[in-house]
């Protein structure tokens, strides 16, 4: 048991490096240019409509993670009605704003469980999502980040083994389960994975990858019309930058991992100035964070005025 403590927090603890070496680095790349971003946010003037606009869309690719979530929870044999998935989803998305990378997870089992639905297979489902989404980020990442390079090179066996391994984890996930099981001393189950749960995630999370490259575009030219950013850019920057978020494990909603790579990757890839990019950084954190909990605090103020019990 010491062991397994032991190796969790040096797990946290390596989490945590990472993530710092990452805000370092976006540090370094900005030394001396804050009062250049100040002058830049000072010139700022904001075209609400195309902010709008990229709101909307981003909250169509929620629409198509819930909607791929929904099905692979019925697939697992828990359906769901399309309103209380969207419900649950919103909800359980708020516990990503606390500290420590399984509370999202805790609070959609809970909050499935209430309604009826088995909070095993709610939970498994969006592990599997979660794991895919997660791989299709990377290689979209990988496959749209030559847009960055002055002489694109396109990674294309980093692409071809991150395929490979969605297309295997159907067969070798039971195993890692399993493994993870013997090693830990807990009952951990996993529902069968289906070939149309796995098809489900892997075209839902590459949809709403695409939209929301689509909408970050839409939104730095709403914020800094002067800055050129393609569709192509604009999907691998985003996903780059949430997923090394993500990927942090430590810090609420990848805060200041996500931001600092987004810093990072505007300003060496010569898309915008280190002043820009610090306000593009800024400016994107209040939008996704406003566009993450919104919702949520919606459907909580909904339940409350109608009398219902609060999760």
């Amino acid at each position: 048991m010491t062991e397994q403590v032991t190796r969790r927090g040096a797990g946290r603890w390596l989490a945590w490096l990472g993530g710092a070496l990452v805000v370092a680095a976006a540090l370094w790349t900005l030394r001396g240019q804050w009062r250049t971003a100040a002058d830049v946010a000072s010139t700022l003037d904001i075209a609400w409509g195309t902010v709008i606009a990229s709101g909307a869309i981003v909250l169509a690719a929620y629409a198509v993670l819930i909607v791929t979530w929904r099905e692979c929870v019925a697939d697992a044999g828990a359906p769901l009605p399309l309103g209380e998935s969207a419900r649950i989803w919103f909800v359980s998305n708020l516990a990503r704003y606390i500290p420590g990378a399984l509370w999202q997870m805790g609070a959609l089992a809970v909050l499935a469980k209430q309604q009826g639905a088995s909070a095993s297979a709610a939970t498994s489902a969006a592990l599997v999502l979660t794991v895919v989404n997660t791989l299709c980020g990377i290689a979209v990442v990988l496959t749209l980040g030559n847009s960055l390079a002055s002489a694109p090179v396109t990674p294309w066996l980093p692409v071809l083994a991150g395929v490979a391994g969605l297309a295997a984890l159907r067969w070798v996930a039971p195993h890692i389960v399993r493994w993870l099981a013997a090693r830990t001393g807990r009952e951990l189950r996993l529902p069968a994975l289906s070939t149309r749960m796995f098809v489900a995630a892997i075209v839902g999370s590459t949809l709403s990858w695409l939209a929301y490259g689509v909408a970050f575009k839409l939104f730095v030219a709403g914020i800094m019309p002067g800055v050129e950013l393609s569709i192509a850019a604009a999907i691998a920057i985003y996903a780059g930058s949430y997923l090394a978020g993500f990927l942090s494990l430590g810090p609420p909603a990848g805060i200041g991992v996500a931001d600092g790579a987004l810093v990072w990757m505007l300003s060496t890839g010569g898309i915008a100035t280190p002043g820009e990019a610090v306000v593009i950084s800024a400016l994107t954190r209040l939008w996704r964070t406003a566009l993450e909990i919104a919702p949520g605090l919606l459907y909580l103020a909904l339940q409350r005025s109608r009398g219902s019990r609060i999760p």
